[in-house]
């Protein structure tokens, strides 16, 4: 009894962290004691639903996951992450999901990856350089992406417009997961995780110097300066 008071009143703490309230819920499976991560988390994981579906299927996972997590919280164990738990339990629920409806689709992605970096290098071995972008963080491309002008909006259209597997490595980092977190979210190798985000990044780069070039051309034009392609 003593243990289950204390996290009670742990729980009653608002200092509490979310893995305190979680094995709160654990010891004593009630509504108000989910209510806080319910609150706490339900944006976050309804953010990386939408990413992959649309706003139906988002929502009803959302819900199922809950669900999920109310009939398996005894699966949660001391010393794991609450939020990655989650972003676990939510992950395998869309796969259900958009499997049973033919939506998914992860085939051969890393092979053409794979693939990809081998002509690279065969062919520009100069310009493949994959530790170029080893410090480059998605925070920093969405850094960059507003200081040229460009809208949240657009930005997660770029986003959404990248493979599903790249696009949800990026929506994972943006969580503020790290690869190895990712790794095992998505039960892949850290090395795909990383093949997954540089790709991704690439192609956000890209796209981000693109646009770039084309400010600076609208910038001359609009101040009288002749531009010569």
């Amino acid at each position: 009894m003593a243990k289950i008071s204390s996290l009670i009143k742990g729980w009653l703490n608002p200092a509490l962290s979310p893995e305190q309230q979680m094995l709160a819920y654990c010891q004593q499976p009630d509504a108000a004691r989910l209510k806080p991560l319910v609150e706490r988390y339900s944006d976050d994981l309804y953010h990386f639903l939408i990413a992959q579906s649309d706003v139906a299927v988002a929502e009803d996972i959302l819900q199922h996951t809950w669900l999920k997590v109310i009939e398996k919280h005894q699966s949660f164990k001391q010393g794991s992450n609450v939020k990655s738990w989650l972003f676990t339990i939510a992950r395998n629920t869309l796969i259900d999901d958009l499997r049973r409806n033919q939506r998914w689709d992860f085939s051969d992605i890393d092979d053409a990856i794979a693939a990809q970096d081998s002509n690279a290098e065969r062919y520009n071995p100069d310009s493949f350089n994959q530790s170029s972008l080893s410090h480059l963080s998605t925070e920093q491309l969405v850094s960059d992406s507003e200081q040229q002008g460009i809208s949240e909006t657009s930005f997660q259209l770029l986003i959404q417009a990248l493979p599903m597997a790249q696009r949800e490595s990026v929506i994972l980092q943006l969580e503020g997961f790290s690869i190895q977190d990712i790794a095992m979210i998505t039960s892949e190798k850290t090395e795909t995780v990383k093949s997954r985000l540089r790709y991704a990044k690439l192609a956000l780069k890209k796209h981000l110097g693109t646009n770039n070039e084309a400010v600076g051309k609208e910038e001359m034009l609009v101040s009288g300066k002749e531009y010569q392609s």
